[in-house]
């Protein structure tokens, strides 16, 4: 009589959806696990992964992130266990799930609170639209500078030119002098006249400026 048992950890009801999610990302997927190759390979099979490792040790998993790096590419590392901790503390952002242990909770930089591989998903789009706001409140900082400045600087010569005009303007309100000859009237009003005539065109130069 022969007997036949087999054990296995089912994989996250969610883990093919967020793979496929991630693939649709343009993300490049890995799975690192120190089962053996027939497990891996079956696992792999499930999640329709091409790229994997199998029976993996924990610092061969950091020794992994940092091989990707090195190739110029940004790692982000989804782990639960102690043996996922130098991975996740090597990569650029670790996540750790929300049930894991406390040693990965502690090496990861996002931690997945309600345990739902899908909110890795939810977190890479945060993470994209906050940059967005970040780069769209930039461009509308360097815009405002860009054309607040030169207002700026408009305004305070307008409001210099008015104070240096307005000066010099109310030195020529003086009242007149009496004139002592025969035609004194008539000439004041020649005086008036020219005095108008000349601060006619003056006014509008300073508002102008």
């Amino acid at each position: 009589m022969v007997g036949v048992i087999s054990v296995e950890d089912p994989i996250k009801p969610e883990a093919a959806e967020v793979v496929r999610l991630l693939k649709e990302m343009k993300i490049e997927c890995w799975m690192l696990t120190g089962d053996n190759d027939q497990t891996a390979q079956a696992i792999a099979s499930q999640l329709k992964l091409t790229n994997y490792m199998a029976e993996v040790k924990p610092d061969q998993k950091a020794t992994k992130v940092a091989e990707l790096q090195k190739q110029g590419k940004i790692v982000a590392m989804v782990g639960d266990g102690v043996n996922d901790s130098p991975a996740l503390a090597q990569a650029d952002v670790g996540i750790a799930i929300g049930a894991g242990t406390d040693i990965a909770i502690e090496s990861a930089k996002i931690v997945l609170i309600k345990n739902n591989l899908l909110d890795v998903i939810t977190a890479i789009d945060l993470s994209k639209q906050t940059f967005k706001r970040i780069q769209l409140n930039y461009m509308w900082a360097l815009l405002y500078n860009v054309l607040s400045t030169p207002l700026s600087v408009l305004s305070s010569r307008i409001i210099i030119h008015r104070i240096i005009l307005g000066r010099y303007s109310s030195r020529l309100r003086c009242p007149l002098p009496d004139l002592p000859h025969p035609g004194a009237a008539h000439d004041r009003g020649r005086m008036h006249g020219l005095f108008f005539h000349l601060r006619r065109p003056v006014l509008p130069l300073a508002q102008a400026v």
